[in-house]
């Protein structure tokens, strides 16, 4: 395949990241032929690039999507992919700075293996890993972000059976491959979702026969949340996401696998209240001193096992934040699928649980 790239990138209020997104891009050892930046009217973002507007390099698509889309960024790359001019369409963020090697080493697998896509990994911005609630979201036990072999491959066969599933922070489709899904790309699921709009489109690509090449050789380092309240509302959205994407495409195996994950959270949840409800009727205050013995000890072992795995002490901190994390994530699934099943899902809803950054 002789490869013509199209770089599109959805930005909204994103003036304070795209200057390093577009400076990779420029750097690639293989130039993308073009770049096309899906914007709001009379958004800021382009104000930090005008440099590469005006030589070329970057291509301003000014855009406003239907009144019914909360949060835009899904419809954007939709809108970009449709006008865009090359075979291959790449689709990353305004916040993602791409390895220098990655356009080339993704256009080396489509040629080698004949694919219909290619899917890389996002860990942080270098400069910004030693942080703290950087380890927490590139090496807890639990993660947001997918851990890729040195080369892999999903179909619809496996698509769902793990958690390590392809983002638009870092994804390369021919323009076949996107043609064959536009008509649906969970472009209408953006309008009711605040994310999970890349895991959607890993489904529809899969569900009709497309391969994804999976590979730690693509990456994108994206920027992370560094506070922790940040994040909280990042795995809120996942967590209402989610349950719109269950709801939404029921055949989903990913979507079976959040269900079942959140049924199992509440179920140990509430069990576990209950034994220790009895427990204390039974045998007093006790109960409450064996409990907290029990707490402590899992912690302890999680926390070694988490810095044994990322080989840094702070490991051994990071599992009761999860924690706090998988049962934010747990509330909020439930709330949507609430909400959804209800029919009561509104834009103010969405809104909620937007971020700029």
């Amino acid at each position: 395949m002789n490869a013509i790239v199209s770089v599109v990138i959805p930005a909204r209020g994103s003036q304070d990241s795209i200057r390093r997104t577009i400076q990779s891009l420029a750097h690639q050892t293989c130039l993308p032929d073009e770049v096309i930046v899906v914007v709001g009217k009379d958004d800021p973002t382009r104000t930090v690039i005008e440099d590469y507007i005006d030589n070329g390099f970057v291509q301003i698509l000014e855009t406003d999507p239907p009144a019914r889309f909360v949060r835009d960024a899904h419809w954007k790359r939709w809108t970009g992919a449709r006008i865009a001019k090359g075979n291959v369409i790449c689709f990353t963020d305004s916040n993602v700075i791409l390895e220098e090697h990655a356009i080339q080493n993704a256009l080396d697998l489509f040629k080698r293996y004949n694919i219909g896509a290619v899917a890389g990994i996002v860990p942080t911005w270098p400069e910004q890993s030693s942080s703290f609630m950087a380890k927490v979201q590139d090496k807890g036990l639990v993660i947001n972000y997918p851990e890729f072999p040195e080369i892999g491959f999903l179909d619809k066969s496996n698509f769902g059976k793990s958690e390590n599933l392809p983002v638009t922070g870092i994804l390369l489709l021919t323009k076949a491959a996107f043609e064959s899904i536009q008509d649906d790309f969970g472009v209408e699921f953006s309008s009711m979702a605040s994310t999970y709009d890349d895991y959607v489109v890993g489904w529809l690509l899969v569900k009709a026969g497309i391969t994804i090449a999976v590979t730690k050789t693509v990456i994108g380092y994206h920027k992370p949340r560094l506070s922790l309240r940040k994040y909280i509302k990042e795995i809120s959205r996942s967590g209402q996401s989610a349950a719109v994407m269950c709801w939404q495409y029921p055949e989903c195996p990913f979507g079976k696998r959040r269900l079942l994950q959140t049924l199992a959270v509440w179920v140990i949840t509430v069990f576990g209240l209950v034994v220790t409800a009895i427990s204390s009727a039974l045998f007093g205050p006790i109960t409450l001193l064996v409990v907290t013995v029990l707490a402590i000890g899992g912690y302890f072992v999680l926390g070694i096992a988490n810095a044994v795995k990322i080989h840094d002490f702070w490991g051994f901190l990071i599992p009761p934040i999860t924690t706090l994390l998988i049962f934010t994530f747990v509330v909020h699934f439930t709330k949507g699928w609430t909400l959804v099943k209800q029919k009561r899902l509104e834009p103010q809803n969405v809104q909620r649980y937007l971020q700029i950054r």
